[in-house]
C-alpha cells in the first residue's frame, strides 16, 4: 500500500666440474617463479644436522624440512672400514662429510649400506619433508651412483627416486651425468650405476662419472630416495657374490623456491541501523561501495567494491601493513565506524576478515535535504476501549525498512505495531500514525503527503493530527478527484486519501500525521 509521497525544490651459470678429467655439467642458474623465494641448502652451513640421527629437521629458508632416515633390514645401513670410507663419517654412516667425493669439492650428505650376508636385498630409505610446498629450480644431484659393467649382474648402487605434493605423485626424470654411461641403466626414476671401466669398477672419489640428475617438475611436499647395492667384485674372486667394501652414495647442496606467504583482507560493509558502530545480526550489506587498500608508503596496492551482499576481499596480498580506506556510498549515508582501518598481515594472523565499515543511512544535521517516513499502528479501539493483548507503546523494528531505525534512534522513542496479529472486528477503530523526519541543514519547500485509506475500512471524520508542521491536512473522499495529490498518491483513489500540504518543514523536524479509520 502507497501511503506517503513527497515532492522537493532541490642469466648466470652454475658450474659443476669434475675434479679429474675437467668433465663440466653446467646447469641454468637457478630462477624462482615470481612470487616465490629462491632458498639454498648449503651442508658447509648445516653445523647442526647430527651424524647417524635418523629423523631430525633442519630449516631451509623459511622450510622447516625433515630428513627421516628407514633402514630394511635394522642395521644395514653401517661402515665394516669407516676409517677407509669416503667422508669418514663414522661406523654409522649417514651424516655430513666432507670432499671430495663425486666430483664436488664441498660436503654433502652420505649414507652407506652393508648388503651382505642377511642384510643382501635390503634398502635404506630417505625420505625429505618439507613443511609446506617447494619447487626445485635446478635437479637434485646424487653423487657416486656407481658401476653396472657387462658380466657383474645385477647391479652395484640403485636408487629409486620418488615425489609427491600432499599425497599426489610428482613426477620424476633421473638423468646419468658420467662419462661413458651406458644409457640403458638410467630408466625413468630409477638409476644404477655407471661403467666407469675403472677396475674394479668404483668411480674415483674425484670423479663425476657416477652422478646422477633427478628433475622434478611441479611442486612436492616429499621426496624419497630409496638405495639399493648388489654383489660387489673382489680381486681374485671368479664369481661377484660377496661386495668387497660397503657402498655409498652422497646428496649435493640444492636449491628450493619458497611460495611468498600471502594473506587477504576484507568481510564487510554493512547499513549500521543503529549507528551503534558494530555489525548486529539484522544489519544488512551496501553494495558497490568502493575500496581502496594502500601499502606501509601510502601506495594504492588494489581497489575493489562491495558485492550485492557487502562483502569484499584484497587476496593474495604478501605479508606487511596495509590500510583499507572505505568511500562513503552516497551523500545520504554517514559512517559510524572509522573509514580508514589499518590491517597488518604476519605470519600467524595472514588474514584479516575482520575489517569492517558501518554506514548509517542519514544524520541530521547533514547531507543533503530528505525525509524519512514510517507508518505504525499506534491503537485499535473497541467499544472506545484499547484491544487488549497489544503491545503499542514499545518500538517494533520492521526488518524490511532502515527509516525506523534511524527515527528509534534520533527519537528514542517510536511507538506502533507494524501488524495486527488479532483478527479484528467489524466497528473496530484503529489508529494509523505516520512519523517524519527531515534531515539536512536546509529546510524542505513544498511538501505534500498521501496515505491511501485501506481497503474494508472507513476513514472517520475529523480525526487527523498533524504535529510538527503546520495542518493542512484534508480528506479526499472515495472517487473524488485528487487534485494536486494525483502523481504523489500514485493510485487511483478507491477508498479515500488523507493528504497534508503542501507545507514547509525546517531541516531537522520530527513529527506525524495521524487518523483513524474504522472497521466495515
Amino acid at each position: 500500500m502507497t501511503f506517503l509521497a513527497l515532492t522537493l525544490t532541490i642469466p648466470t651459470m652454475l658450474i659443476c666440474q669434475s675434479l679429474s678429467n675437467s668433465k663440466v655439467a653446467a646447469q641454468s642458474a637457478p630462477q624462482c617463479p615470481s612470487g616465490s623465494t629462491l632458498a639454498t641448502l648449503d651442508w658447509d652451513q648445516q653445523n647442526n644436522f647430527q651424524t647417524a640421527n635418523f629423523n631430525q629437521s633442519i630449516n631451509i629458508g623459511s622450510v622447516s624440512t625433515n630428513f627421516r632416515m628407514q633402514e630394511n633390514p635394522a642395521g644395514i645401513i653401517r661402515d665394516e672400514n669407516p676409517e677407509n670410507s669416503p667422508g669418514n663419517v663414522g661406523r654409522i654412516p649417514y651424516g655430513r662429510a666432507n670432499p671430495p667425493f663425486g666430483g664436488i669439492n664441498q660436503r654433502y650428505l652420505r649414507w652407506g649400506i652393508d648388503a651382505r650376508g642377511s642384510r643382501r636385498g635390503g634398502n635404506a630409505t630417505l625420505t625429505i619433508t618439507f613443511a609446506q610446498p617447494i619447487t626445485l629450480p635446478t635437479p637434485l644431484l646424487f653423487l657416486d651412483v656407481d658401476r653396472d659393467r657387462q658380466g657383474e649382474p645385477p647391479f652395484q648402487d640403485q636408487i629409486t627416486v620418488t615425489a609427491s605434493n600432499q599425497g599426489q605423485n610428482v613426477p620424476v626424470t633421473l638423468t646419468n651425468m658420467g662419462v661413458s654411461a651406458v644409457n640403458e641403466i638410467v630408466n625413468g626414476n630409477i638409476a644404477r650405476g655407471v661403467d666407469p671401466r675403472v677396475p674394479p669398477g668404483n668411480a674415483p672419489i674425484e670423479s663425476s662419472m657416477g652422478d646422477v640428475f633427478a628433475t622434478i617438475t611441479g611442486e612436492v611436499t616429499q621426496i624419497q630416495i630409496v638405495y639399493q647395492s648388489g654383489p660387489l667384485y673382489r680381486e681374485g674372486q671368479s664369481q661377484f657374490t660377496e661386495p668387497g667394501q660397503d657402498e655409498t652414495i652422497g646428496l649435493a647442496d640444492f636449491n628450493i623456491c619458497i611460495k611468498n606467504a600471502t594473506g587477504s583482507i576484507g568481510d564487510f560493509v554493512f547499513n549500521d541501523k543503529n549507528g551503534n558502530g558494530v555489525q548486529d545480526a539484522n544489519d544488512t550489506g551496501i553494495s558497490g561501495v568502493k575500496l581502496i587498500l594502500r601499502n606501509s608508503q601510502g601506495q594504492i596496492v588494489a581497489t575493489t567494491t562491495t558485492n550485492s551482499n557487502g562483502i569484499y576481499a584484497f587476496p593474495n596480498l604478501p605479508l606487511g601493513n596495509y590500510t583499507v580506506e572505505v568511500e562513503k556510498p552516497g551523500d545520504d549515508f554517514t559512517a559510524t565506524t572509522q573509514t580508514i582501518l589499518n590491517a597488518n598481515l604476519t605470519t600467524t594472523n595472514s588474514d584479516r576478515t575482520d575489517i569492517d565499515f558501518g554506514f548509517r543511512l542519514g544524520s541530521l544535521g547533514s547531507g543533503q535535504p530528505r525525509i524519512r517516513l514510517v507508518k505504525r499502528i499506534t491503537n485499535v479501539l473497541r467499544n472506545g476501549q484499547t484491544v487488549a493483548g497489544i503491545d503499542f507503546n514499545n518500538f517494533i523494528d520492521d526488518l524490511t525498512d532502515d527509516d525506523d531505525n534511524i527515527l528509534q534512534q534520533n527519537q528514542g522513542t517510536l511507538p506502533g505495531q507494524v501488524n495486527i496479529q488479532p483478527k479484528l472486528k467489524s466497528g473496530d477503530r484503529v489508529e494509523y500514525t505516520i512519523y517524519f523526519l527531515t534531515e539536512g541543514q536546509q529546510g524542505l519547500q513544498n511538501v505534500r503527503f498521501c496515505d491511501l485509506v485501506p481497503q474494508g475500512t472507513s476513514y472517520i471524520n475529523n480525526t487527523i493530527t498533524i504535529s510538527g508542521t503546520t495542518n493542512r491536512s484534508k480528506f479526499f473522499s472515495p472517487l473524488a478527484p485528487l487534485e494536486d495529490f494525483t502523481n504523489i498518491c500514485g493510485s487511483d483513489n478507491l477508498n479515500g486519501a488523507v493528504v497534508q500540504g503542501p507545507t514547509n518543514i525546517p531541516g531537522g523536524q520530527f513529527g506525524f500525521i495521524r487518523f483513524l479509520v474504522n472497521i466495515d
